[in-house]
């Protein structure tokens, strides 16, 4: 905003809801996540239909892990992966293939986790909402590893019909595990597309001194659109404009 009023330079973004708790543990986030549904269940909309499918919001809300819907939904078993040969793009490809899914010579790792997840992704909270947990490392953003898993980060993200609605992570706190995260970042940046950018030190420093944190991102609207039955997220946006993305974008 600019004095007021929206900047005619820019288009209006999606609204995103951001919350932190400090002192939490990746365990208290999953349960906030879970009560937000059975608030807005108690608001009075009990159900939500996304392509004929009518979905309870007052039955509870359903755990996966990403390793156990790799296995349930694509036949791909990831846990087996992680425990045979971590991170090993070949083996993950051709573990992809196996399961009819088709991959690139020039895919990564990560290219190739999100080949499979693409067909994952419609298959969760068909039946009642879901939280999809314990991310693999590659796939952490800047969530912490977990304690008995370093295989996996405790990072969890909310589907309800296949759509997701949330994002949110224990937060990495550890300094140097950070700074090494996104010097790896800046590395693939500079692989793929020829540039980097510097790191901000004082963000590094200020998170190495932050107590355990969990955070949460929303996406209101979409969550909005699932509630008011709309057909697309144009339909709720708080200022619609020419051209938004229909759908569940």
């Amino acid at each position: 905003f600019r004095n007021g009023e929206v900047s005619p330079r820019h288009s209006p973004e999606f609204m995103m809801l951001e919350w932190y708790q400090a002192g939490a543990a990746f365990e208290d986030l999953l349960q906030q996540m879970a009560e937000l549904i059975e608030t807005v269940a108690m608001a009075g909309t009990d159900t939500v239909t996304i392509h004929d499918r009518i979905i309870p919001l007052d039955n509870g809300v359903d755990r996966i892990t990403v390793c156990d819907a790799f296995v349930r939904y694509s036949d791909v078993d990831l846990a087996a992966h992680l425990r045979d040969a971590p991170f090993d793009c070949g083996n993950l490809a051709e573990r992809a293939n196996t399961a009819n899914i088709r991959t690139s010579d020039d895919d990564d790792w990560s290219d190739v986790f999100s080949k499979i997840m693409t067909g994952i992704e419609p298959m969760l909270g068909l039946e009642k909402p879901v939280l999809l947990t314990h991310y693999p490392a590659p796939e952490a953003a800047l969530a912490r590893l977990s304690d008995a898993d370093p295989n996996v980060a405790e990072r969890v993200e909310f589907y309800i019909g296949g759509v997701e609605i949330a994002n949110g992570y224990a937060e990495l706190v550890d300094a140097d595990a950070l700074e090494a995260r996104l010097t790896a970042s800046m590395d693939e940046m500079e692989r793929r597309y020829g540039r980097r950018y510097a790191l901000d030190p004082e963000f590094i420093e200020a998170v190495g001194r932050m107590p355990a944190t969990v955070g949460c991102a929303l996406g209101f609207d979409r969550l909005a659109m699932l509630v008011a039955g709309a057909d697309t997220i144009h339909d709720v946006i708080w200022t619609p404009f020419p051209g938004c993305a229909d759908g569940f974008q």
